[in-house]
């Protein structure tokens, strides 16, 4: 039995979200705490900051916390924030498990708490937004090359953007993508070992959330219609020996078809899908049907 059919192609590029860093900081005239002259360790601080002495700008926020006059204070707590924001973007932006980012987070979130409803002076949302933002570029790119050891690392990461979001009761970017990346990255590591059907279950429920999701995602549709083909097609021909795993062929055949014809109801356009009919009809020898889906792709 051949097949035309193949997983997609993700598009990491276009999932990823382009991030806008922030690079300056309030000024002390800004806020009438400062104007009185009561934060001037969170003021060093931030004056470090934005020189680049990160080390320094350190020692005097943490000296600022330790100030009766400055540790309930909404600015030392933005600045904090600031500092280990420009850490993480200067020195860490590749370390998805980055300590500077989460601090940045918290202290960025207990400044908007400790605000109380009032308007947002500091711009607390603006950096969180950013760094909700990085946690998802590094969650969709931990999805699409996570081995088992650490295959809950992106969803750790997911939940992080999540909080973010909800924190900010902003809308939320494309969840989709997410698990669609995580489904190819687990239709991938179950070719490697077919006899492991955990994976190809993991990687079409990947698919599944997407579809449900945004029904209108055709190719999450098509996908999930190529993992549990494909599970036919290599579980007959490429078994290894010792492999004691059996399907039933027709069983899983007509829920393929069960599933992709509700895929082309929702994209009748799609010729991946449409294909896809095609060839599961001749595998199941109703020539017929076959030919019905060979005419929507050569009228």
């Amino acid at each position: 039995m051949k097949t035309y059919m193949r997983v997609l192609t993700s598009g990491l590029q276009s999932t990823i979200v382009a991030t806008v860093a922030l690079c300056g900081i309030v000024s002390t005239s800004d806020a009438q705490d400062q104007r009185s002259n009561t934060v001037k360790y969170a003021v060093q601080a931030a004056q470090y900051c934005q020189e680049g002495r990160y080390d320094e700008a350190e020692g005097a926020i943490a000296n600022a916390l330790e100030s009766e006059t400055e540790k309930d204070a909404l600015y030392t707590w933005y600045v904090k924030g600031f500092i280990h924001k420009e850490i993480y973007k200067n020195r860490e932006g590749t370390n998805t498990h980055s300590a500077h980012r989460d601090m940045a987070v918290e202290a960025f979130l207990k400044s908007k708490e400790m605000a109380n409803g009032l308007p947002d002076t500091y711009n607390n949302n603006s950096a969180l937004k950013y760094l909700a933002t990085t946690y998802y570029n590094d969650a969709i790119a931990l999805a699409g090359r996570f081995e088992l050891a650490n295959e809950l690392e992106p969803d750790a990461i997911m939940s992080k953007y999540d909080r973010l979001n909800k924190a900010m009761e902003s809308g939320s970017l494309n969840k989709g993508a997410f698990h669609k990346q995580k489904g190819m990255r687990y239709y991938q590591l179950w070719q490697q070992n077919i006899c492991d059907l955990s994976l190809n279950e993991k990687a079409y429920a990947c698919f599944q959330i997407s579809i449900e999701l945004d029904a209108s995602d055709c190719d999450a549709w098509y996908n999930a219609g190529v993992v549990r083909y494909s599970l036919i097609q290599k579980i007959r021909t490429e078994k290894p020996v010792g492999c004691t795993v059996e399907i039933n062929e027709t069983a899983e055949l007509e829920s393929v078809v069960d599933l992709l014809t509700k895929a082309y109801n929702n994209c009748p356009n799609h010729a991946g899908i449409v294909k896809a009919l095609q060839n599961i009809y001749l595998a199941l020898g109703n020539n017929e049907k076959a030919s019905q889906y060979e005419k929507l792709i050569r009228p």
